[in-house]
């Protein structure tokens, strides 16, 4: 399943019968050409007094109270030489981007009476320069799911703000926007003194509705409240609990799920480093064009080997074998447990890039390769992960639906799965590969990239507009492969999915230049309206990714995420002649819900629980094999190497005895500080 789609392969590679969709659009018409416009948001002590139209230092526009739009956004903003203590602290959030701004830099407002203004990036403005709703504005238009989300993620802001006496951040309703799901602050506040939870519950309980005859998650969201306006509740006893909520009430809803993913060298490039699960592939039809493959739909995993580094396509295709490996072992176990805790799935998910880092690493030391002769590649993995807390038997869940790669077109019907599924979504990753959650109004980059330009801005030295100059700010600051596992922080982010959306992992060349903000709506809600398919959806637009932002390699991975009940299915055109055939490979399809296994070596098959294959009488197969590639014969070490590690902390150790006395499960813990041991 690693093999990669060349250009010049893509018409051997038949397609199946077209559906009848609904009319869509040309491409053309979907694709906007517009320039990303830099609305920016104010802050100084005069901003308030800046008339609507001014131009502010021949550069800035004021289009709104405190909404200001840059009109020469090709030009570096000014900024101090000496930062303020007020943009240090900006800086310093650069990885929680997903729910605070940047600064974008300084404007001389004198002139005007405004004195100094300090300009912010990433600020909750949409495409038009309008201010996203504050919280308490939607609370009453939303669903208690969302109210729960809601509150989960301000307690993990809580958290992160806290320590840096920024919690105040939180405590101002207007100063809180949403964007669908997601939390979004307006600016920071800092205070001398230290709020409590006491205060933040007090806010909480005038936004909480009164308890509902049908619906627990209220009564159960002003309970929890009360207990936070105890002086003995602990912050961390809190989130379990509201997490606790916020899981039972998603784990009612379905979930629906299909992936596809693509690769493609590009115009520019000869070879293609980069790799990804699920891929399409010519082995993955049959001679009538018939998808036989199938997938796991809930996992997704896109590798981008190292630039400039030697054996790139090799580290990128290892990694993915690798961490495939890891999943399904640490999946298996999952599924012997009641619940395992994001916290456990957190620590694990690094452990996996690390024990993946080492495995490289160990090739690169084996073959005595130095600098830049180290083969690495970046990594991220999105993964659904289908469990749920114990609920009342009252409010039994609806079993989540998955739909794999190969049922995705396929006329059989989604299987539910045995377990209730809370909707979590773990990313992880390392590098600058990216993952994105697109629903049909918002595109919301859920990763940061590990690159120099970020590092300097979080540490502190020089705005990140001005970072982006720099001759090497593309450059990783950490990837997989070129040095031990025990120095690299993979991220790991867990999102709640509670509405239609697209989870997008892809690597930088379909990233880069802000293709994917210029692109998605042309791609992202045809798919959600049901007027195209998934696989269609991928095909074009990694086809006019290839046409307008073709520098790179480009591979992207889509999952379809449904939440919301299904739509009538379109409608194949009918061919009688090909009635029988489809009624065998839907058939087929059913009988191939699992991936193959036949051609899984010994050890994997002991990894995986699976009896060996007998051995028989019958002549053997006079077929020739294929000679292995070198990949091939590498991955044969790094998967041994692979089991053997995973099997110390899989198999030596009872894994209860990992976690703590009060833990609900017994699932394999790795502490971070433990990577070293486990990682060989």
């Amino acid at each position: 399943m690693d093999a990669v789609i060349e250009p010049n392969h893509r018409d051997r590679i038949p397609h199946r019968r077209p559906l009848r969709l609904r009319a869509m659009p040309p491409l053309e018409d979907r694709l906007s050409s517009v320039q990303l416009v830099r609305y920016l948001w104010a802050i100084g002590s005069q901003v308030e007094n800046a008339a609507i139209g001014t131009t502010i230092a021949d550069r800035y526009e004021v289009i709104a109270p405190r909404v200001w739009v840059d009109r020469q956004p090709d030009r570096v903003p000014h900024a101090p030489k000496t930062l303020p203590p007020e943009a240090l602290l900006y800086l310093k959030q650069i990885r929680q981007s997903l729910h605070i701004p940047q600064v974008y830099g300084f404007c001389n407002g004198r002139a005007q009476g405004l004195g100094d203004v300090m300009l912010l990036e990433n600020s909750p403005l949409d495409e038009h320069g309008q201010l996203y709703p504050s919280i308490e504005a939607m609370w009453s238009q939303t669903s208690s799911i969302r109210h729960a989300y809601w509150l989960s993620q301000i307690l993990d802001l809580w958290q992160w703000l806290e320590p840096q006496k920024l919690a105040a951040s939180l405590l101002d309703p207007d100063n809180i926007r949403v964007q669908g799901w997601r939390i979004w602050l307006l600016e920071l506040k800092p205070t001398v003194s230290k709020p409590t939870l006491i205060d933040l519950a007090y806010h909480w309980r005038r936004w909480l509705d009164r308890p509902s005859s049908h619906d627990p998650t209220p009564a159960k969201l002003l309970d929890l409240c009360q207990r936070m306006r105890s002086q003995r509740t602990e912050t961390r006893e809190i989130a379990e609990q509201l997490d606790q909520i916020l899981l039972e009430a998603t784990a009612r809803q379905p979930l629906r799920l299909s992936s596809f993913g693509l690769s493609d060298s590009g115009p520019s490039r000869l070879q293609n480093e980069d790799c990804c699960y699920p891929i399409a592939s010519a082995i993955d039809l049959d001679a009538e064009g018939e998808r036989h493959g199938v997938e796991q739909a809930n996992l997704a995993i896109l590798c981008d080997g190292v630039g400039g580094h030697e054996g790139g396509e090799v580290a990128s295709q290892l990694a993915v074998q690798t961490l495939k490996l890891q999943v399904e072992a640490f999946r298996k176990i999952i599924q012997t447990k009641s619940f395992v805790p994001a916290e456990v799935i957190r620590q694990q998910l690094a452990i996996m890039m690390r024990v993946t880092n080492n495995m490289i690493a160990q090739e690169n030391d084996a073959r005595h390769r130095l600098d830049r002769e180290r083969m690495a590649t970046t990594a991220v993995l999105a993964w659904q992960i289908a469990q749920a807390p114990t609920i009342s038997p009252i409010l039994s869940p609806t079993l989540s639906k998955v739909v794999s790669i190969g049922a995705a077109n396929a006329a059989i019907n989604p299987l539910p799965t045995e377990r209730p599924n809370a909707h979590e979504l773990f990313i992880a990753n390392v590098g600058d590969s990216r993952a994105y959650w697109i629903s049909a109004h918002h595109c919301q980059q859920l990763t940061v990239d590990d690159d120099l330009a970020t590092q300097e801005v979080a540490a502190g030295h020089c705005l990140y507009r001005e970072a982006v100059q720099y001759e090497e700010a593309a450059a990783l600051t950490q990837a997989i492969g070129n040095r031990d596992g025990a120095t690299i922080t993979p991220e790991v982010r867990r999102i709640v999915i509670e509405e239609d959306g697209v989870v997008l992992l892809c690597s930088d060349g379909v990233s880069d230049n802000d293709w994917v903000e210029r692109s998605w709506r042309a791609f992202v809600p045809p798919l959600l309206e049901g007027l195209t398919t998934l696989e269609a959806t991928a095909r074009d637009w990694l086809e006019v990714t290839n046409e307008q932002n073709g520098h790179d390699n480009a591979t992207l991975v889509l999952i379809d995420c449904r939440v919301s009940e299904p739509a009538p299915s379109p409608l194949e055109i009918f061919d009688p002649k090909a009635s029988e055939r489809d009624r065998q490979t839907s058939d087929r399809a059913v009988r191939e819900t699992s991936p193959p296994l036949d051609h899984l070596t010994d050890s994997s098959r002991a990894l995986l629980a699976i009896p060996a294959i007998p051995e028989t009488s019958a002549e053997p197969s006079r077929r020739r094999r294929p000679k292995p590639t070198r990949a091939q014969q590498v991955s044969t070490v790094i998967a041994i190497a692979v089991l053997a590690s995973l099997a110390f902390w899989l198999g030596l150790k009872p894994l209860g005895d990992r976690l703590p006395t009060d833990s609900p499960v017994n699932s394999p813990v790795n502490s971070p500080e433990s990577t070293e041991e486990t990682a060989p």
